[in-house]
């Protein structure tokens, strides 16, 4: 790699098994039956390490899978071959006879994490996994009513953590999973709480990215979580690889820093001089006092006031900018905006939460000044914005500049209508942006096959981006399509992951709990160098530090003791000084400009090279924070049909990068995809809506 480039790490996981190693101490088994009722008590007669659920064998003709059921078993070689079961064949492979029978290397190393953290001793001493399951579920965090656990996977190298949510089985139901020294386990039945995996829909049990708060919650991030995963895999069978597991490093290509994207200069623009009729059912109560209480806030905002904002209030909406208060999103009161009447809605449900302590809804105890600094409400009049765009036809929200370059390309968005068995039905709508910024859309509805000689050319680019090698369609997210080429941006499960290995022992040589000695302290801080202006900090720190009661104490204590804030110059100096001469940090900079290689993938944007692909991420485009709740996913883009795709990829990523350094689109955040597929996808929810409406008149007539 070339030095200086920015290196970032993925969930891509690289290895190469030691086959001899493997064999010398591990044997696979293949177990197949016609009557799998029996497979659990061959697997308790067995010390099996793990087992893996194979798929059957397909039956085209009769469309479903036929067959015997399969495991594939994982068991030590110093262990007894198992012996046989009437209706249960075993057949013994080695790891090279695994792979032959196109048993995959993921699969393989699946089992040995499972092995690692199912596993457990028995009365006789011998390791083994009573009742193997074939999922690995480790269990986060636990409530009388709900339990949360992260479902581990590996397919095509991909190392993936999902967060799963379980309630309590309750009758007649019998079976279910068992809590097992961290991990969920199958069972039939129990006399302990059996759980059962519960569909949340809205909102979910979600599990932070990453945390920086304590090395204790950090082990219990996703990020925390796979790095454990490889480190106990290493530990307890390096001698079955020949290239240990690890993160795949990748050069970053394209690389450009985070950079602010304010939305609210360009949105204060844009309502000069306008008026936003606020509109709800006056006969509901809540939604009178939250359109009475918006209409108050606009009157009243600073920025808008300045801007020449005025506000009016209705039941119906009026020519110009509407924001609709509704209860929910089915509310049937929910008003399609035509022509020349905007509207954006407001649900009451998300912006009407009600604090029982308080006895009032979270936004009458809200204390900004400017309405226009609430970033919920700020979001929404984004939206009316994007929407007007889209009912005249021309492009104003985003800069003259970031316009200019948006009409570069066409873009395509795919709305497939059809599911995965069914043949194809999916309606296509593309984009165009004329030089005087002016919004162009058109639209086809194709069912089966494209016929090339009658496909319009929308049609036929529709076939083209469809008929990609090697490519999941339905992974498909968008298409650019230039005046030569034609680009396809797919969604993956790869994502970015931060240097965990590093970030641990950083957050291990700061725990609070760490003990400090009195004396060190002082020899360091009577030893500092610094600037003569920042010299009365120096022996006000020495004179706090000679105060200490204790000897020796945490460095949560110390933190307690001191006076002086952390951010001061002789504090920084101090910090870094006790770090280099006693290998423990007191203050953690981690987040500092230092260690921003700890963090390349997960701010800024760039491109990456995989298996001869490109893939391209979208970080953070403000300061690392304590916490981060998503990781950063990664992104395929193909140049079609190129002969030169990586170097076509990369003349346009530049664009493509100016596309998606916009704040509208994520509120004052870089955007995942270029920002024109935000207006195709609301043009697509507004033809929805007025379809569903005239629908929904039609069918009222017929009664």
């Amino acid at each position: 790699m070339v030095d200086n480039v920015p290196i970032a790490l993925t969930n891509l996981v690289d290895y190469e098994f030691n086959e001899v190693g493997f064999n010398q101490r591990l044997r696979l088994i293949l177990v197949e039956t016609d009557h799998p009722g029996k497979l659990p008590s061959w697997f308790d007669a067995c010390p099996v390490l793990a087992i893996h659920k194979l798929a059957k064998q397909y039956d085209t003709q009769a469309g479903k899978a036929v067959g015997p059921s399969r495991y594939l078993a994982l068991m030590a070689l110093k262990q007894p071959i198992p012996q046989q079961m009437t209706d249960i064949r075993q057949k013994i492979l080695t790891l090279q006879q695994a792979i032959q029978q196109r048993i995959t290397p993921d699969t393989i190393v699946m089992l040995m994490l499972k092995a690692v953290k199912q596993c457990q001793f028995d009365d006789q001493l011998v390791l083994r996994n009573q009742r193997a399951t074939d999922r690995l579920l480790l269990v986060h965090r636990q409530t009388e009513k709900t339990l949360v656990a992260v479902e581990v996977d590996l397919k095509n190298h991909i190392l993936q953590l999902r967060t799963r949510t379980f309630k309590p089985v309750s009758a007649p139901q019998k079976m279910g999973f068992l809590v097992s020294d961290g991990c969920l386990r199958w069972a039939a039945t129990a006399s302990e709480k059996l759980w059962d995996q519960h569909h949340v829909h809205g909102r979910k049990n979600a599990i932070d990215f990453f945390t920086l708060r304590a090395l204790a919650d950090f082990t219990q991030t996703k990020v925390g979580l796979q790095n454990a995963l490889l480190k106990d895999l290493k530990q307890v069978y390096g001698d079955c690889f020949r290239q240990l597991p690890h993160f795949h490093a990748s050069e970053v290509m394209a690389y450009s820093p985070k950079a602010k994207v304010p939305a609210i200069n360009q949105v204060i623009a844009l309502l000069q001089g306008q008026n936003l009729h606020l509109m709800g059912d006056a006969s509901e109560p809540d939604i009178r006092a939250l359109v009475a209480h918006l209409a108050d806030r606009v009157r009243t905002s600073p920025q808008l006031v300045q801007a020449g904002v005025t506000v009016s209030v209705g039941e119906q909406a009026v020519t110009g900018l509407n924001l609709q208060v509704v209860m929910d999103e089915q509310d049937p009161r929910y008003q399609v905006g035509c022509n020349d009447q905007v509207i954006q809605h407001l649900t009451f449900e998300k912006f009407g939460d009600f604090d029982a302590d308080k006895q009032q809804y979270q936004w009458q105890g809200d204390q900004q000044v400017d309405l226009m600094a609430n970033n919920q409400f700020l979001m929404t009049v984004v939206q009316l914005l994007v929407k007007r765009d889209i009912s005249v036809c021309e492009l104003r929200l985003p800069t003259v500049v970031k316009a200019d370059t948006a009409g570069h390309f066409k873009y395509l968005f795919f709305n497939r209508l059809s599911k995965r068995t069914e043949p194809l039905n999916l309606v296509v709508t593309r984009l165009t942006i004329t030089p005087d910024q002016r919004l162009i859309f058109e639209e086809t509805h194709i069912k089966g096959e494209i016929n090339d000689s009658t496909a319009t050319e929308l049609q036929q680019t529709v076939k083209r981006t469809l008929a990609v090698t090697g490519e999941n369609p339905y992974l498909l997210q968008g298409a650019i399509q230039s005046k030569s080429d034609l680009f396809a941006i797919y969604g993956t499960n790869l994502i970015t992951v931060p240097d965990a290995e590093k970030i641990a022992a950083q957050l291990r040589s700061a725990s609070e709990e760490n003990l400090v000695s009195r004396q060190d302290l002082l020899t360091v801080a009577r030893g500092l160098v610094i600037d003569q202006k920042h010299a009365s900090q120096q022996q006000q720190l020495i004179a706090e530090l000679t105060q200490l009661q204790k000897t020796e104490l945490s460095i949560r204590e110390l933190r307690m003791a001191l006076k002086l804030t952390w951010r001061k110059n002789a504090m920084k100096a101090f910090n870094a000084a006790f770090h280099q001469a006693q290998g423990q940090w007191l203050k953690l900079p981690i987040r500092q400009k230092t260690y921003a290689a700890y963090w390349t993938g997960t701010c800024g944007m760039g491109l990456l090279e995989l298996a001869g692909s490109t893939y391209y991420f979208i970080g953070r485009n403000n300061a690392l924070e304590a916490q981060q709740k998503r990781a950063i996913p990664l992104k395929k883009i193909v140049a079609i049909g190129s002969e030169q795709p990586k170097e076509d990829v990369h003349e346009i990523f530049h664009d493509l990068e100016s596309l998606m350094q916009v704040g509208f689109v994520r509120l004052n955040q870089y955007t995942v995809i270029p920002f024109p597929f935000k207006y195709l996808r609301e043009y697509s929810d507004l033809r929805r809506h007025r379809t569903d409406q005239m629908k929904a008149a039609a069918a009222a007539n017929k009664d």
